[in-house]
């Protein structure tokens, strides 16, 4: 009986240590590409600047502090080598209905790519962080 808690109690914490990962404390890359015939946008934020392109108005400039860290939080709620592994929500795209996106984290020369999904439907999991970046880079 002493045997079977332990191991259940071992168990129970490798596995919760196999999901965890280490925090990160600051990000190469974060770039967020949306493509279908005749548009595309790209949103690429780095440490220092926050760059936005798409078919009609194009917008660089540097980022905050306070938005790095915003970011940088999101990240780490993020499992990044599940990252391609996150539920789609919509198919779209298929029938051009829908830009197909992506979303690759670059932390430490290790880059983290999502599964294609529809623009404006991200999996849950990276719906904030594509929301934040989203307001510090598209033109108003």
């Amino acid at each position: 009986m002493k045997y079977s808690k332990l191991f259940m109690l071992l168990f129970f914490l490798m596995g919760s240590i196999s999901f965890s990962q280490e925090v990160i404390k600051n990000f190469d890359e974060i770039l967020y590409k949306a493509i279908t015939r005749g548009n595309s946008v790209v949103l690429k934020i780095t440490s220092e600047n926050v760059f936005y392109k798409d078919r009609k108005q194009e917008r660089n400039e540097k980022i905050t502090n306070a938005n790095r860290e915003k970011l940088i939080d999101l990240i780490n709620e993020i499992v990044l080598s599940k990252m391609g592994q996150y539920k789609v929500l919509s198919n779209e795209s298929a029938s051009d209905r829908a830009m197909q996106a992506e979303l690759i984290i670059k932390v430490n020369g290790e880059e983290y790519k999502s599964s294609i999904f529809d623009d404006g439907n991200p999996p849950e999991e990276l719906k904030e962080i594509i929301e934040t970046m989203m307001r510090l880079g598209k033109p108003e």
